[in-house]
């Protein structure tokens, strides 16, 4: 992060703070509701210093026994993610994963509900 700053797309590509297109490296979770317990300090302590990862996907399902089970938990478990990756000088990708419903205002708890709130401040942090 601290090397391209605040990314925005230009084009077809994804562009750093000065308008040149990057690429970004990282690695993608599973699922936190399935291997949480794999990312930990160590596990991405390993993806900034031995991978030289500059982003960090967190994929959180709505529903397979994600979000919708214990919103508050899964809240906190990603704003936790999103903490211990930027602290790294990684970028946080936070993916609502959605595999059964068309549209993610519609869940099982019923039509127009919305999407799983994003942590505090995370434009500033993770864009």
């Amino acid at each position: 992060m601290a090397i391209n700053g605040q990314l925005r797309v230009c084009g077809v590509n994804l562009c750093n703070q000065f308008n040149r297109p990057i690429q970004l490296r990282g690695m993608s979770t599973h699922g936190i509701q399935w291997f949480g317990g794999c990312y930990n300090n160590a596990s991405l302590d390993a993806l900034a210093n031995d991978w030289k990862a500059d982003v960090f996907r967190i994929s959180m399902y709505v529903q397979e026994q994600g979000y919708e089970t214990n919103p508050t938990a899964f809240t906190n478990q990603v704003n936790n993610l999103v903490e211990m990756a930027t602290a790294r000088g990684m970028y946080a990708l936070i993916d609502f994963h959605i595999l059964t419903r068309v549209t993610p205002t519609t869940t099982s708890s019923g039509p127009g509900r919305s999407s799983p709130p994003c942590p505090p401040g995370t434009p500033a942090r993770t864009t």
